[in-house]
């Protein structure tokens, strides 16, 4: 009856109709046959083939009518037959809401999370930087020995204000340079004492980037190259905005910065924030540091500068290699023998520069794996439509046999699998603004998640933190990354679309049209075996994704329980306090830290307070050269380098770092006593190996100890620098014998952070109004944000395993499912013959672990490849792991025979009879 009223139905319809019209009558019988039973459905049936015939004459008609005669016709050109595909599969998705809801939000996350990512590379590695011609801006520097990397090895060095004016005499490859360096500054007035960060320029440096004020004007030559010259500032858009109002008689306005009045003379544009990525003032280098003109050895400003049109990138390179080595010639003989020479240049363009090697590798690490998600995703939804396919393989054979082509059945197969991509696609754009939005949320500080190098040894490229802040500031769905989607969504479709069309075009009429919608084929065998291989690529790239989240989350357990020397359990540590050089001497500031840290002390709950110049494993702190002329070793250019840290005498209770040996200062020990010194074991194990240290006489190339200390106690080694860095010779001096006007204050107490900082707070003001305190955290959060990028890392991979985990575990239970479904009438005759429930376990189990187990074959070796791309992002964890490898193989085999529960149980319940009669 149903197969008659179906031929007949598409013998009287019109050509052009014909296909949808079946197709439509086909599944609304089987919708009213699921939902009200077979005998409602053909009584439908009967009614619509009545319908039907009645109509027959004008059907048969509008088919033989002559091209003149017809009627506009819906059309039967390509583009008409692809709306009607289009509005078929939208037909076909929505009375399947469940299945389009799940293959939509799996699309979603997956081109979501990419195009998420991809924005983050995009805007940090690839995007052009916002300034004009970014492709002719170069940094210039000089190359100077590293002497932690070990002779012969060289990094970028900074340059010295005299230094630079020879470079600019000497240089013909650049149309313009200046000077920059970063710096922090307290602002006072027109509110609280507030600080930020800006940088110290030349006069030239707005105009090499680009950069008109808004308001006002640049500084002029004068005002940044002459000492003497007024004090004058720009502020940034920012600044202007949040503590001026956007008030346009902000110029010609005294503002207090470092304790002294600035008048300003411009205001940035919106979105600026300078070579620093974070600076909101600037102020000349002649005012600021005026005595920096002359100092030949204080090296501390970067160059950046306009390449001439007409030089290439390759010749400015080998020309600068040049200057520079001529500039040290100029003044070989005025430095000191201890001073590091430069053997040459280097010229290296923005772009270049704009991220360290740690950042790009993450970044593409993390693209990798948001697309090996996407391609997982992908998989398990073309197993989905393949499923769906030969559940279809009735109507599609009803439509072959009545006319339609092949290559007009795969057509509507792949229009599906586009209209779902494209859902997709709208929805992952949804999910990648969320993604954007919660991220800007929970990272850290810019200046905590780009400044410290991730991996031991990474070597960091000059300028690259601050150009990394800006390429972050440019994170967005522009025009490239909506395209870099819409590339995605196709790539998708064509994978989604691709197995489902090929196998819907092979279908043979004949043998479908024979067999029942769940009885296996030869056909449906070789379907499956199709999708198993698909599910066993999900397994294998699932399990590389988890070796990777494994290994990372290892190393982060591992970095997490190293010890950094000290007790941060409630300490709370500060921004650094800057004593203005105006308003402070060395002996007015030694009085005022002295009484800062009496007046915190006797705040109630307050157990300890010290103050130290730098904080453990916050980086940037300062080095010196070290001299032992107890063992005949000059200051020369192989000498070792140490770091220097100021410290009061409670400085070291207050963090726990313990002494070794000898003493700690005392209150003994300050100016006109004689020099003392601490070091760390670290020092011992580099100087005095064999010796005792005690009484040990030094020279310091740092805070005027140049002339030689006394070596009084050994305290234990504390890191400082990055956290995965193992702890380096140290040496600490007293701030009572040398004074340095910038500290960190910290406080160990077990009163709440709350209560801490207002009583500190408090404090400060009442000595000084208009010092800020900020850049507040507990010692905790300080090594929270030293290890930030290690976990966020271990946090994105692990998310993506995980949702590669569940995807692949659905695809095993898609797969497994359909293979029950399909192999019920052969499960039921072995059931007929004797078979157990343990042999129908063995069955259906059998294929899933020979499907599991490809998968993991082919898992592990990828794995073991791709996991030494991640080796220098490793702490103490090998990229082979065999703990590691062995905990992800256990786990994706669990998951893929937990996935088998349901099919194998439904297996074991078949009734042989049931199974027998539906055949």
């Amino acid at each position: 009856m149903k197969k008659l009223a179906l031929f007949l139905i598409g013998f009287v319809s019109a050509p052009v109709d014909r296909e949808w019209i079946v197709g439509d009558t086909i599944e609304e019988f089987e919708r009213i046959e699921r939902f009200h039973g077979p005998a409602a459905a053909r009584r439908w049936l009967r009614r619509e083939l009545c319908r039907v015939l009645v109509h027959a004459s004008r059907h048969r008609l509008a088919g033989r009518r002559s091209p003149g005669l017809a009627a506009p016709a819906r059309g039967d050109g390509p583009m008409s037959a692809i709306w009607q595909d289009v509005r078929y599969a939208l037909r076909v998705l929505r009375r399947s809401p469940g299945f389009t809801a799940v293959a939509v939000l799996t699309l979603a996350l997956g081109i979501g999370a990419n195009t998420a990512m991809f924005a983050v590379v995009h805007a940090v590695l690839l995007k052009p930087l916002p300034f004009l011609d970014p492709e002719r801006l170069m940094l210039v520097h000089r190359l100077v020995p590293d002497r932690e990397a070990g002779p012969g090895v060289y990094r970028e060095g900074v340059w010295s204000y005299p230094k630079y004016r020879t470079f600019l005499d000497i240089q013909r490859a650049f149309t313009e340079t200046a000077l920059f360096a970063r710096r922090d500054y307290s602002v006072a007035g027109d509110g609280q004492p507030e600080r930020v960060q800006g940088e110290v320029i030349t006069d030239r440096y707005p105009a090499i980037l680009g950069i008109s004020p808004i308001l006002g004007r640049a500084f002029t030559r004068e005002e940044a190259q002459r000492a003497g010259s007024q004090a004058v500032a720009m502020i940034g858009h920012g600044l202007w905005t949040r503590r001026y109002g956007g008030d346009p008689a902000i110029l010609g306005r005294n503002i207090q910065v470092n304790g002294s009045p600035y008048t300003v003379v411009g205001v940035l544009p919106r979105g600026f924030r300078g070579l620093n990525g974070n600076a909101e003032l600037w102020t000349p280098l002649a005012v600021l540091q005026p005595e920096m003109l002359s100092q030949l050895t204080s090296h501390s400003y970067g160059i950046v500068a306009r390449r001439r049109a007409e030089v290439s990138e390759e010749a400015a390179v080998a020309a600068t290699r040049v200057d520079v080595r001529r500039v040290d010639e100029v003044y070989r003989d005025e430095m000191p023998p201890f001073m590091p020479r430069s053997p040459a240049g280097l010229a290296v363009s923005l772009s270049a520069s704009r991220a360290d090697a740690d950042i790009r590798r993450v970044s593409w690490v993390v693209l990798g794996a948001v697309g090996f998600v996407l391609l997982i995703a992908c998989v398990n939804l073309t197993n989905l439509l393949a499923a769906r396919a030969i559940g279809r393989r009735r109507e599609l054979a009803i439509r072959v046999a009545i006319g339609a082509s092949r290559g007009r059945i795969a057509r509507q197969l792949s229009v599906e699998g586009l209209l779902l991509a494209g859902l997709g696609a709208i929805g992952g754009l949804a999910v990648a603004s969320v993604l954007l939005s919660v991220a800007a949320m929970l990272l850290p500080d810019s200046d905590v998640f780009f400044r410290m190098p991730m991996a031991p040894g990474t070597s960091r490229i000059a300028g690259a933190a601050g150009l990394t802040r800006i390429g972050a500031s440019m994170i967005g769905l522009d025009v490239v990354t909506l395209l870099f989607t819409c590339g995605v969504t196709i790539v998708t479709a064509v994978l989604v679309a691709l197995m489902p069309a090929v196998q819907g075009s092979a279908l043979r009429p004949l043998d479908a049209l024979k067999t029942s919608g769940s009885s296996g084929t030869a056909r449906g065998l070789h379907a499956f075996g199709g999708r198993s291989a698909l599910v066993a690529t999900q397994i294998a790239l699932a399990l590389v994704l988890l070796a990777g989240a494994g290994l990372m989350v290892r190393s982060a357990a591992r970095l997490q329980a190293t010890g950094i020397g000290v007790v941060p359990d409630r300490v709370l540590t500060t921004a650094r306090i800057e004593l203005p050089d105006a308003n402070y001497t060395s002996e007015t500031g030694t009085t005022f830290f002295a009484q800062l840290v009496e007046r915190v002390r006797a705040v109630p709950g307050v157990e300890s307070v010290g103050l130290g110049n730098c904080a453990p494993v916050s980086g940037g702190c300062h080095w010196t050269s070290i001299e032992l002329p107890s063992t005949g070793r000059a200051g020369v250019v192989n000498d070792p380098m140490v770091g220097i840290y100021w410290a009061t005498p409670d400085y070291f209770p207050t963090l726990g770092i313990r002494l070794q040996r000898g003493r700690t200062f005392t209150g003994r020990d300050r100016a006109g006593q004689p020099k003392v010194v601490l070091v760390n074991e670290a020092a011992v194990r580099a100087f005095w190996p064999r010796a005792d240290p005690l009484g040990q006489t030094i020279a310091v190339g740092a805070g005027g100890f140049s002339d030689g200390a006394t070596v009084i106690g050994v305290v234990s080694d504390v890191r400082y620098r990055a956290i995965e860095t193992a702890a380096t010779p140290d040496v600490y001096v007293p701030l009572a014998q040398s004074f340095e006007s910038g500290m960190r204050l910290f406080v160990r107490s077990h009163l709440d952070t709350g209560t801490l900082v207002t009583a500190i707070r408090r404090e400060l003001r009442a000595l000084d109004p208009h010092l800020p305190l900020s850049g507040i955290k507990t010692m905790d959060e300080q090594v929270g944000d030293a290890m930030w990028r290690t976990r966020v890392s271990a946090w994105l991979l692990s998310a993506f395993a995980a949702l590669a985990l569940l995807l692949t575990a659905i695809g095993v239970f898609g797969v497994m499912a359909q293979t029950v479904m399909q192999r019920t009438a052969e499960i039921g005759i072995r059931m007929a013959l004797g078979a157990q429930r343990r042999d129908v376990v063995a069955l259906v189990l059998g294929r899933a672990v020979l499907v599991a187990g490809a998968g993991l074959m082919l898992g592990i070796g990828c794995a073991l490849g791709l996991t030494r791309l991640i080796t220098t992002l490793l702490y103490d964890v090998e990229p082979n792991d065999p703990v590691t490898f062995v905990s992800v193989v256990l786990v994706v085999m669990l998951v893929a025979l937990a996935a088998c529960y349901i099919p194998v149980r439904r297996a074991t319940r078949v009734d042989a009879i049931v199974a027998l009669r539906s055949e």
